[in-house]
């Protein structure tokens, strides 16, 4: 494979000219420009080389980390919780990293962290841009990366993996279209400017100080046309108080937000509150985390079928790969009714494509005379699987008995006129 070939080359270059340590994820720009050197025959710009170690699991992340460590990295998921107000969406942490020390030694940097766990992909998948998510495992001589980076070498075309800190990101796609020769694609600095706009969930950081000051005015001339720092004053003025640290602090808006009379006060709300509608699309409202977003616009945004049928079934949706066929009007009502009336099935649902979901839930309506059996086993996470017999089925019908009684009756019922009338 090319790929491997290119950075098997690139650790042997990497190795020749500095002493590497024994363990570690070596990734990011070291070993991703080298790569990207060797496949152009250009020189390869390396800056500095991280390696990744990781230290101890960390059950989750509390006030403490956000505070305390240099930097944490959160996926976010979502779960439907039903109390008084109702059935409503709530993010949850799902994959983590918190970044404990970095420490310099010449051209090294050494980044210690804890972490949900010790998948190495979970290092890269935090990596902001395409042309950087590759890593080298120093220990197993593995490698690992992203289908952003396999994207990037085949098309030179940097492309947003991560909307966490928009802001830096918005910099870093500019200067690295710069440093590599590849310029940057407008409709992915549109993507940033959105993310700056309308905070999501998984947010991570807004705000950023005079070292990445000093990279956006290395490349003012680029992207001033689009985004526009200022200074973050009060923000400044927080941090002093309570930790009596001097920083200043930036952040970035879109260009065509400046307005003569605006002062620092009122910054921040026209950030939150902007009506710019860089993307018109009402589906927008709907996504929650930065994550889910990034894969609209990837699969979606566009696509006037796949935004109507998202528009149905959106808690469904899990990434790039969810649309894979077109489904029927009826298959497309069924999902779209266990939206609206059961959205517990959600979790036994989400992680398929809309055909296996389709599959799923007529073959687990189909299993049981008594539907209530078979919504109330969604609701609780389980599904009949294809190599289940009456035996099996019999197991699961009676585990969902208890369940059912006074709670899933008046939901089945919404679904059984459609499911009928076959």
């Amino acid at each position: 494979m090319e790929l491997k070939r290119l950075a098997e080359e690139a650790i042997k270059y990497l190795k020749s000219r500095w002493v590497l340590p024994e363990r570690g994820l070596l990734a990011g720009g070291a070993l991703a420009n080298t790569i990207w050197s060797l496949k152009n025959g250009t020189d390869p710009v390396i800056n500095d080389i991280d390696i990744f170690v990781y230290v101890g699991h960390l059950e989750n992340i509390n006030n403490r980390h956000r505070s305390d460590s240099l930097f944490r990295y959160v996926e976010k998921d979502i779960q439907y919780v039903d109390d008084y107000t109702g059935v409503r969406e709530h993010p949850v942490d799902k994959r983590f990293y918190v970044i404990k020390e970095s420490t310099n030694d010449g051209m090294l940097n050494t980044i210690t962290y804890d972490a949900s766990d010790t998948d190495p992909m979970l290092i890269l998948d935090s990596f902001d841009l395409s042309c950087t998510a590759i890593g080298f495992d120093l220990s197993s001589g593995n490698f690992y990366w992203t289908n952003d980076f396999e994207n990037f070498l085949e098309t030179g075309k940097i492309r947003v993996s991560n909307v966490c800190t928009p802001s830096h990101t918005a910099i870093r796609l500019v200067k690295k279209g710069v440093e590599l020769g590849v310029g940057f694609d407008e409709h992915e600095l549109k993507i940033l400017m959105y993310c700056i706009e309308h905070n999501m969930s998984d947010t991570l950081k807004r705000y950023f100080k005079q070292k990445r000051m000093d990279d956006y005015t290395k490349v003012e001339s680029l992207i001033s046309k689009y985004l526009v720092p200022y200074r973050c004053e009060e923000m400044e003025k927080m941090i002093k108080l309570n930790f009596n640290i001097d920083d200043k602090l930036y952040g970035l808006m879109c260009s065509q937000e400046i307005r003569p009379d605006t002062n620092v006060d009122e910054i921040f709300d026209v950030l939150v509150h902007s009506a710019n509608p860089i993307f018109e699309d009402d589906n927008l409202k709907r996504i929650l985390t930065g994550k889910d977003f990034l894969n609209y616009m990837r699969t979606v945004y566009g696509n006037k079928k796949r935004m109507e049928i998202f528009s149905n079934v959106y808690p469904f949706f899990n990434g790039r790969n969810y649309f894979d066929v077109n489904p029927n009007e009826k298959d497309m009502e069924i999902l779209k009714r266990l939206v609206n009336v059961s959205p517990f099935c959600v979790e036994a649902l989400k992680g398929m494509t809309i055909s296996e979901q389709i599959n799923v839930v007529n073959r687990t309506f189909a299993a049981f005379d008594d539907k209530t059996v078979a919504l109330a086993l969604m609701e609780n996470g389980k599904i009949v699987e294809p190599h289940m017999d009456e035996s099996d089925l019999l197991l699961l019908e009676l585990s969902m008995r208890k369940e059912i009684f006074g709670r899933i009756e008046g939901r089945a019922n919404l679904l059984l006129e459609l499911l009928e009338n076959d």
